[in-house]
């Protein structure tokens, strides 16, 4: 997969809450295409809460203008895997700030969030993909090398597939919500 969320693996990630149900069934006028939006048909019971980071880091590229943040649940096979990726020259902000995250779809997402559960050591191919539905991103620090990166999630992100860089909600599936989760670590050079 090319595209924003193609530094992982080859599907994508986005979007945040605090478990708070929104409204079921696809909204009245549809998503950006007049489609019905996938993120409201989803579930909205969270199956799943909480996100202990064994490691986390943080990467900045100036000569690509991004910065990832990656949490490890472990540092061994099996592992979740999360990722906060900022990509400046589609849209994202530098600096202290507040994302209002939504359901997008990978290829459109310039401040992509992604849970990835059962990851192997090197890769997360074949891992259940989790992307948020609705939430917020408190970034409280970002940088250069050395610069700490600090930011708190609130989630509450839904089981996707994702084919050819569009996601849709596996119907039925798991919602894994996140409450102020504390993401920090110091930046170095990708």
């Amino acid at each position: 997969m090319t595209g924003a969320l193609g530094r992982l693996i080859p599907i994508a990630v986005v979007g945040l809450a605090a478990c708070q149900a929104g409204p079921a069934g696809p909204r009245a006028d549809g998503g950006p295409d007049g489609a019905p939006s996938t993120a409201d048909a989803a579930p909205m019971s969270c199956g799943r809460t909480g996100f202990a980071a064994a490691e986390q880091r943080a990467e900045r590229d100036d000569d690509l203008d991004v910065l990832f943040y990656t949490g490890l649940s472990s540092a061994t096979a099996p592992l979740d895997r999360l990722t906060v990726d900022f990509y400046f020259t589609l849209g994202a902000l530098d600096g202290t700030q507040v994302v209002d995250l939504a359901f997008e779809d990978p290829a459109d997402c310039h401040t992509c969030v992604a849970l990835y559960r059962g990851c192997s050591a090197a890769t997360c191919a074949l891992a259940t993909v989790f992307l948020p539905a609705s939430g917020l991103l408190e970034v409280e620090a970002t940088g250069g090398a050395g610069d700490p990166f600090t930011a708190r999630l609130d989630a509450r992100l839904v089981e996707v597939t994702i084919e050819d860089q569009h996601a849709t909600p596996v119907p039925g599936g798991e919602v894994w919500c996140l409450e102020e989760l504390a993401l920090s670590a110091t930046i170095d050079v990708l």
